[in-house]
């Protein structure tokens, strides 16, 4: 059954990718704490997050966020096993919180407490509504940042420095698991970086591995990847909607006042959406999964974090540092009831060249 009555009452749970697309694109459905069907509360947040942090200052980043994952990575030793998520993705998201954001190591420092505060009582709730926790530690933290007090800044501060580890560590175990695709990855972005050289009046004759950087790579199978491993590895298992009104999904009538709960990491592995929805495949090409959820409410920063994914992507194709899982060492999770995300990442390190 892919719609369900949990047992208590007055809430579904939605899994099927159809059901979850329709779910999220119904104007009956709305966040917890939305008031009206036509609250125009997330399209502010929406364009805020745009003015705050333009894609155009991203990827005016690219290069010094670039240069900061391969130093991380570079600096992993090969004679020890080292976590990927406490040695490089968390790290970096700071790294990239800060310069994004224009943050100096001090107020870096005070805030993420704060923000880990919101995250984790978001990434616990049952039901998607704020507690009075979560609230005064975003009132603290809106203030610490500059005093600014719209809620973009405090959403964009907690998306980079929370949930982008996870989304980077999930992709890195994906990876890990998978390294032939990692491989395949690579030969791509090789196509691809030949193309561009002889766009530029060169021949692929003078492509040597040397060519190969981060600079001369073109977006296009990156981006591709991008899509996949957010697909396969979708981070956020779950986001909450109340009916506002009453709706039909997935066969059922959901009335007015009803909980929803609409489960992505499940919508991304349906087959009837995805074909062999549990394979990596690398050059499957699913920019329609719901990893960001969709419509109206889709998260407001998705471009940001796909901008990111990609970006790390290009060091591990382009760096001079492989990672294998080590033997008899396992992944520890992030078990939220609305995520689901590496803790520990055990990984070694060796020199590819």
């Amino acid at each position: 059954m892919t719609t369900s009555r949990m047992p208590t009452s007055r809430s579904w749970v939605l899994r099927r990718f159809a059901d979850v697309q329709a779910a999220l694109a119904a104007p009956e459905l709305v966040p917890p704490g939305t008031r009206a069907l036509a609250d125009p509360a997330h399209r502010d947040v929406q364009r805020s997050v745009v003015n705050l942090l333009p894609v155009s200052v991203v990827r005016a980043a690219m290069p010094a966020l670039r240069e900061e994952a391969q130093r991380l990575l570079v600096a992993l030793p090969a004679t020890s096993v080292r976590d990927f998520v406490g040695d490089v993705a968390v790290p970096w998201s700071e790294a990239v919180t800060s310069r994004l954001l224009g943050l100096d190591r001090a107020t870096l420092a005070s805030a993420l407490p704060l923000a880990q505060g919101v995250f984790d009582a978001a990434s616990m709730s049952d039901d998607g509504e704020t507690t009075e926790d979560a609230r005064h530690a975003a009132a603290m933290l809106a203030a610490l940042l500059g005093g600014r007090t719209s809620p973009a800044v405090v959403q964009t501060f907690v998306a980079l420095s929370q949930s982008l580890p996870g989304v980077v560590s999930g992709m890195m175990l994906a990876l890990l698991e998978h390294p032939a695709q990692l491989g395949w990855l690579r030969a791509a972005c090789r196509r691809d970086a030949a193309d561009a050289l002889t766009t530029d009046a060169l021949t692929a004759d003078a492509l040597t591995a040397d060519a190969l950087t981060a600079d001369a790579l073109t977006a296009t199978a990156l981006t591709v990847a991008a899509h996949e491993l957010l697909r396969y590895a979708t981070p956020t298992t779950a986001v909450y909607r109340r009916a506002l009104a009453p709706v039909r999904l997935g066969g059922c009538d959901i009335a007015a006042g009803d909980l929803v709960v609409v489960r992505l990491a499940e919508a991304n592995r349906d087959g009837t959406a995805f074909p062999d929805p549990d394979r990596l495949d690398l050059s499957r090409g699913a920019p329609g999964h719901v990893a960001f959820g969709a419509g109206v409410h889709r998260c407001s920063g998705a471009v940001i974090v796909r901008l990111l994914v990609e970006c790390m992507l290009e060091v591990l194709v382009t760096c001079d540092v492989t990672l294998a899982p080590p033997p008899d060492v396992g992944v520890t999770w992030n078990e939220g009831l609305s995520l689901r995300t590496p803790k520990a990442l055990p990984v070694c390190a060796s020199d590819a060249r």
